[in-house]
């Protein structure tokens, strides 16, 4: 009997990445200018985010339906395996509810969900954990309860550009997107709750990034977790923000590294750098 891990494409990890990592992605999709592509696989990033600066209007994106997690969930049950499951915030998605539904049609037992309440990185910090504690021998039921309590503990950050394209995607109001607006502002956003809320505003991304490692120095990370670092097609951006976390004395090693993928960039935009780490309990 194995322990299966599966989760969705916006984790944003490489398909190398998760097949290192022994953990089965099923894709959302991405619908731009009338033609669909599997997240992750369909479109690499960079045309992606060409085609974003351009378009006059925001690609869509659908959830994975039931019957992906279905296929899986019989599969590995008629194994013997047991499962867990990991998913984008069902603040953002029906994603988390497809595999609850799924599950109800497999029968349950075996099976575990988590619903993330994060996205992209944060959701790529959590599954390094599961696949390492799958690998030392712990339980799927013991993997999905410490999931559980790990989430409660991620503090999740990221500097957008503009939040013109989460305005545009429905994901934040209007009047919020309003802040991006001014001269040199830089947006700060944060998922609570599994919900995103613009939380703060700073002076260009120097000052954006100061503003995320103040956070992180008023409520430390928990030194047994490696962090999370992303970017959205700006790997210059990224890397000013590494030179002063190191600077500052952040250990930097081992972190959990991921380029925001199509889903999740269709909505943040590019430009974007984000920041995760698990909290001292």
């Amino acid at each position: 009997m194995a322990i299966r891990i599966i989760t969705d494409s916006t984790c944003d990890f490489t398909p190398q990445e998760a097949q290192r990592l022994h953990i089965d992605v099923l894709p959302l999709k991405l619908i731009f200018d009338g033609q669909e592509y599997a997240d992750g696989t369909g479109m690499g990033r960079r045309e992606f985010y060409d085609r974003l600066r351009q378009a006059k209007s925001l690609p869509t994106t659908s959830q994975v339906n039931p019957e992906a997690f279905l296929s899986l969930f019989q599969t590995y049950r008629a194994q013997g395996d047991e499962i867990v499951v990991l998913t984008l915030s069902s603040q953002i998605s029906g994603t988390y509810q497809s595999a609850v539904i799924a599950a109800q049609m497999a029968g349950e037992e075996g099976i575990f969900l988590v619903d993330s309440h994060s996205a992209t990185f944060g959701m790529a910090l959590l599954l390094t954990q599961m696949a390492r504690m799958r690998d030392e021998g712990t339980s799927a039921r013991e993997i999905a309860a410490k999931a559980e309590e790990l989430k409660g503990r991620m503090k999740f950050f990221a500097m957008v550009d503009t939040l013109k394209f989460l305005k545009m995607g429905g994901r934040l109001p209007a009047a919020t997107a309003v802040i991006g607006e001014l001269l040199r502002v830089k947006p700060l956003v944060s998922l609570v709750d599994g919900k995103l809320e613009a939380v703060a505003k700073a002076r260009g991304s120097s000052g954006a990034f100061q503003w995320m490692l103040d956070q992180y120095r008023a409520c430390p990370a928990d030194p047994d977790y490696p962090i999370a670092l992303a970017h959205a097609d700006s790997p210059e951006g990224l890397n000013q923000f590494v030179q002063l976390l190191r600077q500052q004395g952040v250990d930097c090693t081992g972190a959990v590294q991921v380029e925001v993928g199509t889903v999740i960039g269709a909505h943040a935009g590019p430009g974007a750098v984000g920041f995760a780490y698990i909290a001292r309990p």
